[in-house]
């Protein structure tokens, strides 16, 4: 994390901070010594904890069977980092949502978080693993760092990342914007507190998760669950984006091995359970009715994959019926895919928006049939001049677009000077007396080339349609790049 952010964060005087009855259990967590006795002794201090332990020792949504009358016997039930763990959770929990903002959708944030806890610990149940309050609570707090931006600067912080969809949208943005994600601001903010280092470290995990191919890192299985139930979190916020829900699939397929429909079955598990969790920690707005419906819906949406053997976005095309090009919506899916792999692997990405010059009078001259005859040729005709790695789009109307990744400026113009030329070089002829000749304007801008980059694949496109603009606007049949 940079130095000047770390700064910020030591003299915030705004920072939430931890409760008493927190700081020793932090204290008892870090003590290999600490006991039973002494754990229920500091927990019946806390009227409020105390209650909240005897409930959780007694609920399905910690798989406890037994109903303890006293807060020894619910923390012997739960066990030493059981009950550590809980009693943490709880504490922290009610510490951090005191944390008010006028930016920050706090509904949405603590919605995001439980799932992402109860997806933590269900995912471990699945895996067979001990820690499963442990990864609760990793995931519950996992995004902490984003309360810490919004409390240093509120109203910077949500321009910044205005229009991400998913984390990694998200941190691309802080980055780009503040020079450290919410991830590092968590792990540093964690380990300050003296929180135990796992806790912390799992706030790294999807950063080092994305190192795996380079090989600089290696990753543990509960840093691994950690990664997928953030992926699980992010399909459940946007349910019918099929890039997220591809990307819940092959993390759990290759960090932990778990099937389609293993993950799609552990949907029902997270349904079953949230009414408690809902009870428990007594979460107001929390809508577990409209979640559990998101839920249905992700599981249905997984198994129909599961069926169709999804290997990659292709089997999710969808296709323009007049020109076979791929359409908008495939387009989105792709440039989100496209953008990603871009920002991970620091290649550049050329994308481009390509118009037809003065088609609205091509369809009132010579009629409608003869128009999208047009639309179809200068559609074989691009496709035809482009490379074999690049993606051609029917994006709406008269217009295309064009993803071409691994291209840096230096290329692109060549490949988009050729397209250009091709078309209006090319007379077309629909049994017409005359040739239609057609022009073509591009706009166009190259991401990760050099010092050009953007936050978010939405940024990306709002300025190459502003370059398309001026390529209109200043004569058309031309290619303008957004600079």
């Amino acid at each position: 994390m940079n130095d000047n952010l770390q700064h910020q964060l030591l003299n915030c005087a705004t920072l939430p901070s931890l409760p008493a009855i927190a700081i020793t259990v932090i204290e008892l967590a870090n003590d290999p010594d600490a006991g039973l006795n002494e754990i229920s002794k500091h927990v019946e201090m806390d009227p409020a904890l105390a209650a909240k332990m005897l409930k959780v020792a007694g609920s399905p949504v910690f798989n406890r069977r037994q109903t303890p009358t006293n807060v020894r016997q619910a923390v012997n039930l739960l066990g030493t980092n059981g009950a550590i763990m809980i009693a943490l959770s709880f504490s922290l929990t009610n510490s951090f949502r005191n944390h008010t903002s006028t930016t920050l959708d706090s509904n949405q944030f603590w919605r995001r978080s439980f799932l992402m806890a109860l997806a933590s610990r269900e995912l471990g149940t699945v895996m067979d693993l001990k820690k499963l309050d442990e990864l609760f609570l990793a995931g519950l707090i996992h995004n902490i760092g984003i309360l810490a931006f919004d409390t240093l600067m509120p109203d910077e912080y949500v321009r910044a990342v205005a229009g991400a969809t998913s984390q990694d949208d998200l941190l691309r943005a802080e980055e780009a914007t503040f020079g450290s994600g919410h991830d590092e601001v968590g792990h540093w903010l964690l380990r300050y507190w003296k929180l135990p280092e796992f806790l912390s470290q799992a706030c790294l995990a999807r950063r080092r998760a994305q190192d795996l191919d380079s090989g600089t890192d290696l990753l543990s299985v509960f840093d691994a669950t950690i990664v997928v139930a953030g992926y699980i979190a992010d399909m459940l916020f946007e349910p019918t984006d099929v890039v997220c829900v591809y990307q819940a699939m092959h993390g759990a397929k290759e960090l932990l091995g778990i099937d389609e429909e293993t993950l799609a079955g552990l949907m029902d598990s997270i349904r079953a359970k949230l009414k408690a969790v809902e009870e428990l920690f007594e979460i107001g707005n929390f809508q577990s009715t409209e979640i559990a419906k998101i839920l249905d819906e992700a599981k249905e949406l997984l198994l129909t994959c599961a069926m169709k053997r999804m290997q990659g976005l292709e089997d999710q095309a969808q296709r323009d019926s007049l020109t076979g090009l791929h359409n908008r919506r495939y387009f989105d899916i792709a440039l989100k895919h496209e953008f990603a792999i871009a920002t991970s692997e620091s290649q550049p990405l050329c994308v481009a928006l390509i118009d037809i010059d003065l088609f609205k009078g091509i369809n009132d001259s010579h009629g409608h049939p003869v128009g999208d005859a047009v639309l179809t040729t200068v559609a074989q005709r691009m496709q035809h001049d482009l490379r074999e790695c690049d993606l051609l789009f029917r994006y709406g109307g008269d217009e295309f677009a064009a993803i071409l990744p691994d291209t840096a400026l230096q290329l692109a113009l060549p490949i988009l000077e050729r397209l250009k030329c091709s078309i209006v070089n090319y007379p077309m002829l629909f049994d017409e007396s005359q040739p239609i000749k057609a022009t073509i304007s591009i706009g166009f801008a190259v991401h990760m080339d050099e010092k050009m980059h953007f936050a978010t694949s939405d940024e990306l496109m709002k300025r190459v349609d502003q370059a398309l603009y001026s390529a209109k606007t200043g004569g058309r049949n031309q290619i303008m790049q957004w600079v």
